[in-house]
């Protein structure tokens, strides 16, 4: 018996990877056992209330223990992944997050743990996306999002007439809100425009679409300089505590504002609380069509990570029943087919106005769908700064828009050109750097 002790710990070393110490066949034991939580970190779900509904009502069910840790910062998310000490298991992000990671060399091509998936019927375009314009497999969809409008059932007297919410144009929009104004005696529009908001996305992903067909081609453009100026028209009908608030709920719950746009996942409250009194809708169209961004999350694995759990944790987080536990708990929608349909019959009755949403926003033939801007790296903050800059300068400076243009596109165009970053849709590919006209 006493020679059997080095020999445990010379296996120990051996069979481990790290944190994970396997009791193996040295014992003469039929299964080998972890003796640590799996380590998933992920840039998605990282507010409070998302990161809880994660650990206690999604992963709860996950046959072994996993330590979920969201972190709101790229550079926190990369070092934490090349930590020899304890590096993580499962990778959660964005596909701009995963571009960043393929860079470093940092992922493992997940090509045969896709095929060894059980059926997975993921929607169109979402497996292809998880490539990277690679030949290998760099994440595995995982959840979406998107960005919705919602509105109090009893604003919609005072649409404009014949108005259809699913067609909606953004001069109908400004009219509505108009009416509002009128009818309350002050503003009733509202936007998440605080500093921790996301109505830059809104600027990105849903406004430049819209009027330019694009989000950095057509920068500073006649198109851009319409859709700034119908934007300066909304925006007298916008409640000007806009810009104090991070997120749409609480704003909608209390009645202070009637009409707002924010990220589906920071609406969910709302239908949650009071299904009646609210309904979602598509954003509206503008003159090249509907624009809208999805946000798409992948599911990856450290180059070097062993652990066969990691692969076992990603087919439960995409199987049907947890793709529709997902959206209920997080209003993250799912990225199966098969998850998707059976959200329509399983899914709360509180959820089916969200989801009929989503559902015309992406499918309509005038849809103009971006994704979150991508490959600029280190640059991103600076990227997000310059439609942030517009705004404040535009909108709220009153300054000339066109030279406001002009002034960041120059910005704009450096960004680019030192990450060598290329277009991304909606914008037509480009050979090299995306060139802001």
């Amino acid at each position: 018996m006493p020679h059997s002790i080095p020999r445990i710990r010379a296996m120990e070393n051996l069979c481990s990877w790290g944190r994970i110490i396997l009791i193996c066949c040295c014992l003469q034991l039929p299964v080998c056992a972890y003796s640590d939580p799996l380590i998933f970190i992920s840039t998605q779900l990282n507010p409070t209330k998302e990161a809880m509904s994660m650990r206690s009502h999604i992963l709860k069910g996950f046959h072994d223990k996993v330590l979920f840790k969201p972190y709101d910062d790229r550079v926190i998310f990369q070092l934490l992944i090349k930590d020899t000490i304890q590096p993580p298991d499962i990778l959660g992000g964005t596909v701009g997050d995963f571009v960043s990671l393929k860079g470093e060399g940092l992922l493992k091509d997940l090509n045969e743990d896709l095929k060894k998936l059980p059926h997975r019927n993921f929607l169109p375009g979402m497996v292809e996306m998880g490539s990277l314009q690679t030949q290998q497999q760099k994440f595995i969809p995982w959840m979406q999002a998107t960005y919705l409008m919602v509105a109090k059932r009893s604003a919609l007297q005072y649409l404009p007439p014949n108005v259809d919410l699913n067609q909606l144009t953004y001069q109908q929009l400004i009219q509505w809100s108009a009416n509002m104004h009128r009818a309350a005696g002050m503003p009733k529009t509202g936007f998440p425009a605080s500093p921790k908001g996301l109505l830059y996305r809104f600027v990105q992903g849903y406004l430049y679409p819209s009027f330019t067909g694009g989000m950095i081609r057509h920068f500073r453009d006649n198109n851009a300089v319409t859709m700034w100026q119908t934007f300066k028209e909304l925006w007298k009908h916008v409640n000007v505590l806009s810009l104090s608030f991070n997120s749409m709920q609480e704003p909608l719950l209390t009645g202070e504002v009637w009409l707002a746009w924010d990220h589906t996942s920071r609406l969910l409250e709302v239908f949650k609380q009071h299904p009646e009194e609210f309904v979602a809708f598509p954003a509206p169209i503008g003159p090249k069509g509907r624009g809208s961004m999805l946000v798409l999350a992948g599911l990856g694995i450290p180059k070097n990570t062993l652990d066969p759990r990691s692969m076992e944790l990603i087919e439960y987080l995409t199987s049907t029943q947890i793709q529709v536990k997902t959206l209920e708990t997080t209003g993250f929608f799912p990225v199966t087919q098969d998850a998707a349909d059976a959200a329509d019959k399983l899914a709360p009755p509180y959820l089916v106005s969200m989801i009929n949403a989503v559902s015309t926003q992406t499918s309509t033939a005038n849809a103009v769908v971006s994704t979150l801007p991508y490959g600029f790296d280190d640059y991103t903050d600076q990227f997000n700064r310059i439609y942030k800059r517009s705004f404040t300068q535009i909108i709220l400076r009153n300054k000339e828009i066109q030279t406001v243009l002009d002034e960041q596109a120059q910005k704009l165009q450096s960004i680019l050109a030192i990450t060598n970053a290329q277009c991304f849709p909606p914008d037509a590919p480009s050979f090299g750097p995306c060139p802001v006209r």
